[in-house]
């Protein structure tokens, strides 16, 4: 088990690079970022307000913020691009890189979603429309699937139960699956692909719920929190059969297939928020509210 020690910035997203050698913490006044390679130095910090983080797969750091998004060197710190959007100044409601680095998803302000591509060289990005929102709804809550070539919106309409999430193709926005059924009707705070893409998982509360994310349909509960107690931050194993769940005391390891609990780590960490696997596998990170992280091994 390992400590990481950083400056108080009110954690709420935990990211891991490709190559699980940098950590790095989102919170509410800034931005954390620690080397493994030399985990006992100061993190670096990046001050200013950020609404999403994501390590695209060359290792560079995405954040994104309500005026724009920022590419970090990590191992520097050192911001190597910039891209304002909306004109700047006009909160952004959800923003994401995709994992495999080759475009970022957005909700504009009046809820449709946009689609910028990465320029070859890394610096620039490139807006593109990719969809407009069916007349008389809106939309949250953009995933992308591993390989980018889809990604999933929650779409609702006014006064409409439950309000289904729909996934579509990243190149033209075509809807490819409704996911509907049971738990379709939640807001959900955790809502991922699984690594393989053949999965939808979203959560709120105590359940977990699983979809066919290629056919759509009804979906099953996957897992749910013994005694009751709210996950606060999940994360799927990259080989996709094991779902790690954080509450406020305690970290607890699931089966996704039978949703069996596997084990509960209750070290006293207080205030624990969000949960993270290594891309290898082997390590899990899990933050609390103020300012540290806890890395172990998983067994």
């Amino acid at each position: 088990m390992q400590i990481l020690r950083g400056r108080h910035i009110g954690v709420r997203e935990l990211a891991i690079s490709p190559d699980s050698r940098y950590v790095a913490a989102l919170g509410w006044w800034g931005l954390n970022v620690w080397d493994l390679h030399n985990p006992d130095a100061e993190p670096t910090l990046h001050t200013g307000r950020s609404s999403a983080i994501r390590f695209v797969s060359d290792g560079r750091l995405f954040s994104a913020s309500p005026t724009g998004w920022r590419l970090h060197d990590p191992e520097s710190g050192r911001t190597v691009s910039w891209q304002r959007t909306n004109g700047g100044g006009v909160t952004i409601p959800d923003t994401s890189a995709s994992p495999c680095g080759q475009f970022v998803l957005e909700f504009d302000p009046t809820g449709t979603p946009q689609y910028w591509r990465l320029s070859e060289d890394g610096l620039g990005l490139h807006r593109e429309l990719v969809w407009s929102r069916p007349e008389g709804t809106w939309a949250a809550g953009l995933v992308s699937a591993l390989d980018g070539g889809r990604f999933a919106t929650h779409l609702w309409m006014p006064g409409q139960t439950p309000r289904p999430s729909v996934i579509h193709r990243t190149a033209d926005g075509e809807p490819l699956a409704r996911l509907e059924g049971q738990g379709a009707g939640y807001n959900y705070f955790f809502r991922q692909f699984t690594p393989d893409g053949s999965k939808f998982l979203a959560g709120a509360k105590s359940d977990i719920y699983e979809w066919d994310a290629r056919a759509g349909g009804p979906g099953r509960l996957a897992v749910r929190q013994p005694g009751g107690r709210w996950f606060r931050g999940v994360a799927v194993h990259p080989d996709g059969t094991t779902l790690a769940g954080v509450t406020s005391d305690g970290v607890s390891l699931f089966d996704l297939a039978s949703g069996g609990l596997l084990r509960t780590y209750d070290w006293k960490f207080s205030n624990m928020r969000c949960v993270a696997f290594t891309p290898d596998g082997t390590r899990c990170a899990v933050a609390e509210v103020g300012n540290n992280v806890l890395l172990f091994d998983v067994e």
